[in-house]
């Protein structure tokens, strides 16, 4: 809903702002896919029967930002951004020669604040850095199935805030609407739920209201 919420009122704002003189707050929508580092051994899991396992550890991520643009050097966002969700599944045969598998999810979204340093290296182009913090949260969810039965489990969940980081290049298509390419990295989890490192590569659009 907050992601809803974001993306339509930015929209509306790109819209409005092409009759406007640029104001220096913009608003930018980023589609990328987001890979998380999931453990995917077996482990101790081996003792119940277990004997293979897959994980799903990519996702579409899509991030809806505001921010403000101090000048041509050094702007602030701030971006609320839905990672997925990422799963393990294991599958094996129990003592009683019964199927058996367990799987363990992982919904991650997060809301990123960042400052966004850039520079010129040609006409249009510009290269960006970014630093900054991402508040995120983990929410685990679970199912074990015995012979097609399947019962809940818990997994753990956690919310944490961690040091963000990224690079990219920008493309000024005119005075309002420009394209960027980015590479974030940063880190998400506890020792609960497993530490984990998410990358993302993305493209999106910038209006400049």
């Amino acid at each position: 809903m907050q992601l809803r919420i974001l993306v339509s009122s930015i929209v509306l704002m790109a819209a409005s702002s092409l009759a406007v003189a640029d104001s220096g707050f913009y608003g930018a929508l980023d589609l990328g896919q987001s890979t998380m580092n999931i453990d995917c051994s077996l482990g101790s899991l081996t003792s119940l029967g277990f004997t293979s396992s897959t994980c799903n550890d990519r996702n579409t991520s899509l991030r809806a930002a505001v921010g403000y643009n101090f000048n041509g050097h050094f702007a602030a966002e701030g971006s609320y951004i839905n990672l997925g969700k990422y799963s393990v599944v294991a599958t094996g045969t129990n003592s009683l020669s019964q199927p058996i598998s367990a799987t363990v999810n992982q919904d991650v979204s997060e809301i990123q604040l960042a400052a966004i340093f850039s520079e010129a290296i040609a006409d249009n182009f510009s290269w960006l850095v970014k630093v900054g913090l991402a508040r995120w949260d983990l929410k685990g969810t679970g199912n074990v199935s015995v012979a097609g039965v399947g019962t809940p489990i818990n997994v753990p969940s956690a919310t944490g805030i961690d040091f963000l980081f990224g690079v990219g290049v920008k493309y000024n298509i005119n005075e309002k609407v420009a394209v960027r390419f980015q590479y974030d990295r940063h880190n998400v989890g506890d020792s609960n739920t497993q530490k984990s490192t998410i990358t993302m590569p993305s493209a999106g659009l910038v209006f400049k209201f």
